[in-house]
């Protein structure tokens, strides 16, 4: 289908263009660039359409918004429009266009409305044909009359081929052209379907973090490069001191081909291998996956660097020379994608390198540094997720517990398995302080056994709430079935409220065919008929998938808002030069802070995560607790 357009290049031409777009209410907006990194890539065309006219404007001849002359008409025309907070602009993944358009004419866009983004939050969890449902040539034929093939997206790649110097084909800006011309009728198709399903409130809040996510991803964070080195060459050595361990103990099984042959070695990075190997050795495993191992980790000397050596491995060949390859040439940063509806509960993704997947507490994250006159600062909920539980399951044990300022691991502890609160604090401070003090040869029997039932308690905290079996806690836990029934069971027991609310959100799923998050955010779930055999499986399947939605989505909600309320009062306090947020991470909140402005901030950001906290979750109930640290590289 054609569409109709006019295409401009001149300072005057543009403003005759969109001098009307001014009074509009609804602008949909789009780019073309010769390439996807918004630091290095050329904007090519810039599109606009108010819903009857759809203009074009070419970036790559001499005019105001190609020189980022900030004095000229055009540029404060463009500049008053995107600035405009009466102004819906609606884009399709306009968190691209903002960077890019930050990068090549230094112009923000406020209000803004990502039929992408709508697009997830109307289908999360929905058993979609392909994967790429939200792409625009799936999503315009469900709203309008383009096809798939009328949005030929191949179009795109012709803009990244130089072409640029010999101007635009008549394929190239009609395709342009439909591009945003087609996002109004997406829009009201789409909120039409938001309004119906109750979506309007995670929808919006999921437009407003829009700049601070892609700010994120703009801002990027520096990468201590010594350091880094210093940890792959420190993890190479440790990878080739565990091979030396585990191939002592599978060299006895190694055979000789010939007499001319060397020893054909059995490959530890092989699981065809290394199973039957296990066997030989007398270990009776069903496969080498990480959790059958850890399952069984006493049971032979070669699990425990078997162990450590998958754990590394998989940690090095993700992160290793691979973060370093993310290096931006231009910038000299490492710019993390941040992906806002990913995750069937709304949790952000994070890619390019995913950042999510660095664990706290290591040498790792110590790479990821503050540039010079500023600071990282860093906050995060403390027990979000069973605090967020304990309020939506209505558990007066387990929120007392809270109100207390208890440790809740310590309280299940003490109430499944009867030992009194004070006692089992006493045992685990002394463990603590032993341990600093790698005073080892002093614990006390006591003390481990304590430590040991503590540690299968937080499991069971964690891993009950989303509807895991005693089973899986015994393969989490290192235990035994029987001893794992027991602790589910005196779980259970415990908090009694928690089992009331598991069964009763799995059975509304169940019957509905979604779940809801505390800001109503829904993740759908399709059932076979009765007589599938499988029927009773996918059945349990979709009561877990329930309860582990309206947790983690509630608490993934949470985080969100207190993004949004962390962005805007750091910008507006501080401005985006002195303080930046570069990442969200689960439950954590990253910032970089100018040094003499990094306590301010810390009260910033903390009051604006207790403030998100307190928006869904009510503070006489359950109380908030944040954590935050600021230092010289990534804290937690």
């Amino acid at each position: 289908m054609e569409v109709p357009y006019t295409y401009v290049k001149t300072d005057e031409e543009i403003l005759g263009a969109l001098q009307e777009f001014v009074r509009a209410p609804l602008i949909a907006t789009d780019t073309e660039t010769t390439g996807l990194d918004p630091h290095t890539a050329e904007l090519l065309l810039w599109q606009f359409s108010n819903g009857q006219s759809n203009v074009v404007v070419d970036c790559t001849v001499d005019n105001a918004i190609r020189r980022r002359d900030r004095t000229s008409p055009v540029y404060r025309l463009l500049s008053d429009i995107c600035y405009d907070q009466s102004i819906l602009k609606i884009g399709q993944n306009i968190a691209f266009d903002f960077k890019v358009l930050l990068a090549s004419t230094g112009i923000y866009i406020r209000n803004m409305y990502d039929t992408m983004i709508a697009e997830k939050i109307l289908g999360a969890g929905k058993d979609f044909p392909t994967n790429g449902y939200q792409k625009l040539d799936i999503i315009a034929p469900k709203y309008t009359k383009f096809s798939t093939k009328d949005m030929n997206k191949a179009l795109r790649k012709g803009f990244y081929s130089g072409y640029v110097r010999t101007g635009f084909s008549e394929e190239q800006l009609v395709y342009s052209a439909r591009d945003v011309h087609v996002l109004h009728p997406i829009y009201w198709g789409q909120l039409f379907r938001l309004q119906q399903d109750g979506l309007i409130p995670v929808s919006q809040l999921e437009f407003d973090i829009i700049p601070a996510v892609a700010m994120m991803e703009f801002n990027g964070v520096n990468l201590d490069l010594v350091h880094w080195r210093s940890l792959l060459k420190e993890t190479e050595n440790r990878l080739a001191e565990l091979r030396e361990i585990i191939n002592s103990y599978l060299k006895p099984l190694q055979k000789q081909k010939t007499i001319f042959d060397n020893f054909c070695g059995i490959s530890i990075d092989s699981p065809a291998q290394l199973g039957p190997a296990l066997r030989n050795l007398g270990i009776d495993v069903e496969s080498t996956g990480s959790d059958i191992l850890e399952k069984i980790s006493g049971t032979h000397p070669i699990i425990k660097p078997l162990i450590e050596y998958r754990e590394l491995k998989k940690f090095f060949s993700s992160y290793g020379e691979n973060v370093l390859s993310k290096i931006n040439r231009k910038t000299g940063r490492i710019h993390g994608n941040f992906k806002q509806c990913s995750t069937s509960t709304g949790r952000f993704a994070s890619a390019d390198p995913n950042l999510q997947n660095i664990p706290a507490g290591t040498k790792f994250r110590k790479g990821f540094i503050a540039p010079e006159g500023y600071l990282c600062l860093g906050a995060d909920f403390g027990g979000q997720e069973l605090r967020v539980l304990s309020y939506l399951s209505n558990e007066i044990n387990m929120q007392e517990a809270f109100r207390n300022n208890e440790d809740i691991h310590n309280n299940t502890t003490c109430r499944v398995y009867g030992i009194p609160k004070e006692k089992l604090r006493e045992l685990l401070k002394s463990l603590d302080k032993k341990q600093d003090e790698q005073r080892f040869g002093e614990i006390t029997e006591e003390e481990e056994k304590w430590k040991r039932l503590r540690g299968i308690c937080k499991s069971a905290n964690f891993l009950t709430s989303y509807g895991g079996s005693y089973k899986r806690l015994a393969q989490v836990a290192n235990i035994d079935e029987k001893e794992a029934k027991e602790v589910i069971d005196g779980f259970f027991k415990s908090y009694p409220a928690l089992k009331r609310y598991i069964d009763v959100e799995g059975n509304k799923a169940v019957e509905s065919g979604y779940s809801i998050t505390l800001m109503n955010r829904r993740r759908y779930y399709t059932l076979p008929p009765q007589s599938d055999p499988d029927y009773d499986k996918i059945r349990a399947g979709v009561r877990r998938q329930a309860v582990n939605h309206t947790i983690q989505g509630s608490s993934a909600d949470m985080t969100k808002l207190a993004l949004k309320h962390a962005y805007e009062a750091l910008n507006t306090r501080f401005g985006s030069e002195n303080a930046y947020i570069w990442a969200a991470v689960h439950d954590e909140i990253q910032c970089m802070v100018k040094a003499e402005h990094v306590e301010e901030a810390k009260e910033i950001l903390v009051g604006s995560m207790k403030r998100a906290f307190y928006d869904l979750v009510p503070e006489t109930v359950c109380p908030c607790k944040v954590d935050a640290k600021y230092g010289p590289h990534w804290v937690h």
